[in-house]
């Protein structure tokens, strides 16, 4: 199958379930396991299938599987796992961001608990 002959395509888990045949709980622990490549969107999954034009038959989105079914299409493939590998990036960006911001909320709760805490304890001396 060559690069012409099949389209990459994020679909939420219950119709990617659909389209391979099998059950969404099947394709939940894929995903969990780190099998599928998958995205979290607003709380829904979408995982990674690649469709192929001639049969019209879905395929799991793995690199493992796009590697072992794209012949002659290094760069291709380079460029769908970059991408795949960007979006993974950009969103343990914001984890981080956000656990950051936690962080500092959390210190600044500590230093007003502990202001707190001395004004009270010079209160009652």
């Amino acid at each position: 199958m060559s690069e012409q002959e099949c389209d990459v395509e994020w679909m939420k888990l219950g119709e990617a379930a659909f389209a391979l045949g099998v059950s969404e709980i099947t394709l939940r622990r894929k995903v969990k396991g780190g099998k599928m490549s998958h995205e979290l969107r607003d709380g829904k999954y979408y995982v990674l299938l690649k469709k192929d034009r001639e049969t019209g038959k879905y395929l799991e989105g793995t690199p493992e599987n796009y590697v072992s079914t794209m012949s002659n299409s290094g760069l291709v493939l380079d460029e769908s796992r970059m991408i795949v590998m960007q979006r993974e990036i950009e969103l343990r960006e914001h984890c981080i961001r956000q656990l950051k911001r936690t962080v500092e909320d959390q210190a600044t709760l500590i230093g007003f608990l502990e202001q707190t805490l001395s004004t009270l304890s010079k209160q009652h001396q």
